[in-house]
């Protein structure tokens, strides 16, 4: 079963596929054809499930876009993505020039001519998906991803967290993410329930596990980290949850959460482009590792001096094998340089430790070289976010007065917590070297996130503001 907003629509897997089959004949009378592409701008919900599923039954392939997205960035995409058909929410803008559909009353009027006869998709090499990453580095880039990148994963994770069509997937994140979909799949693939959740509540979190029942929660760690931070209630005692699964999850955060809820955690790792590629064992989690990967899927660390065959630092990437990214739609050149030799270079540095375990190191174009030196901003984060007050931190390097780069610091206070520029400052420079010393500070209200909860620097960029010293 698909539980949406816990109560308010609960449907099976035999109503979903006759929903799907539904979807499919409105969305052909609308002209969708194998190779095309169909835009849908919808939060999480049931029908934004089944339209994926009914897009790929003709062969087409769903592009999910943020529903928060401004008109201008929706336009962008929309454009780039160049779909036949638009769906949208019953108040969504229509992007110019293009077909529209509107859920709610709209797609259930169109949805009523007679269902054809649905045959699941033959070749699994076809494009399921196109997702947008979420630029927390860069402009977004189009994933074109296959049914066997959402499909073979799925098994495999069935195996890793031991699902079986009793569990009931808590699902918060956003299907427009590979992390959203991934964790569908997985439970389609297991047969299991699925209680599907517009977005993460500290607040309501624990009503909504007990609610519906939820076994397995699929987590970013800024969630844990929340739900670590509430006061405690009496709501958090009654549950039914085995395990939480995620990435982004401090050791020192995942076993504060585990002493207070009752509920393991196991870390995993992967990409829009990627999939899961890593992931832990219930035998041997080792909160702070990123796990083993996953059967399918080979990995390597390459240093400036060639592959870390040892303990060492390098950049991770993934082997060849079915469920990598075909390649960004339209950008030859972006697909080529993501690749070395046939490896998708992640950008992010992982370190092997001398027992063979992979942990997280930063990304790799993170780096701010500041007046000849290297410095890495997770560090100043890090410092900065130690000191009373202060809930989250950014560091993005900005253009000097007279030239090269300087620091700029971004401060998220902690509600009701008056945070002091100069304090953290003061704080920073017990801590770090003179040149990793921020040069500006601006206290702001939130930070913003990408969809995967990432500080948004490309945000933070455009933001710019008028910094202060």
């Amino acid at each position: 079963t698909v539980t949406e907003e816990y109560g308010s629509r609960v449907v099976t897997y035999r109503q979903t596929w006759q929903r799907v089959g539904a979807l499919a004949a409105a969305l052909s009378a609308r002209g969708v054809r194998a190779g095309d592409r169909v835009v849908a701008v919808l939060p999480n919900q049931v029908d934004l499930v089944c339209l994926w599923f009914a897009v790929n039954v003709l062969g087409a392939t769903l592009v999910p876009l943020d529903p928060r997205l401004t008109e201008p960035e929706l336009a962008a995409l929309v454009t780039h993505a160049d779909p036949v058909l638009v769906v949208l929410t019953p108040d969504g803008s229509a992007p110019a020039g293009r077909q529209t559909l509107h859920s709610g009353p709209g797609l259930d009027e169109a949805a009523t001519l007679p269902a054809p006869t649905l045959t699941p998709p033959a070749d699994p090499t076809a494009p399921t998906v196109v997702l947008y990453t979420s630029g927390s580095t860069g402009r977004p880039k189009g994933c074109v991803l296959s049914h066997d990148s959402l499909v073979l994963p799925a098994g495999h994770m069935v195996e890793r967290l031991r699902m079986t069509e009793d569990d009931v997937l808590l699902h918060v994140l956003p299907l427009h993410h590979m992390a959203g979909l991934s964790f569908l799949t997985t439970a389609v693939a297991a047969g299991a329930g699925v209680a599907l959740v517009p977005r993460f509540s500290g607040t309501r979190f624990w009503a909504q596990a007990a609610a519906s029942g939820a076994t397995v929660f699929r987590h970013l760690g800024e969630m844990i980290a929340v739900l670590c931070a509430r006061q405690p209630t009496s709501a958090e005692r009654h549950h039914s949850l085995r395990l939480a699964y995620g990435a982004g999850a401090t050791p020192t955060v995942a076993a504060r959460f585990t002493a207070r809820f009752g509920v393991p955690t196991l870390e995993g790792y992967g990409l829009s482009e990627t999939n899961t590629v890593l992931c832990g064992t219930l035998d041997d989690p080792r909160p702070g590792t990123l796990g083993r990967p996953l059967p399918h899927v080979r990995v390597r660390l390459m240093d400036a001096t060639g592959e870390v065959r040892g303990a060492g630092v390098g950049e991770l990437q993934v082997g060849p094998n079915p469920a990598l990214l075909q390649g960004y739609l339209g950008a030859p050149e972006l697909t080529a340089a993501a690749f070395d030799d046939g490896w998708y270079r992640t950008g992010d540095l992982v370190r092997r430790d001398s027992d063979g375990e992979l942990r997280f190191v930063r990304r790799i174009n993170d780096v701010i070289r500041r007046r000849g030196e290297n410095i890495d901003p997770a560090e100043i984060e890090r410092v900065a976010e130690s000191c009373s007050g202060v809930r989250r931190a950014a560091a993005v390097g900005v253009v000097a007065e007279l030239d090269g780069v300087d620091i700029k610091l971004y401060l998220e206070p902690v509600a009701g917590r008056p945070v002091v520029a100069d304090d953290v400052l003061a704080h920073c420079a017990r801590r770090l070297a003179p040149f990793k010393l921020p040069r500006y500070v601006e206290i702001v209200d939130r930070l913003p996130l990408t969809a995967t909860q990432k500080v948004d620097k490309v945000a933070l960029a455009r933001h710019g503001g008028s910094p202060h010293e």
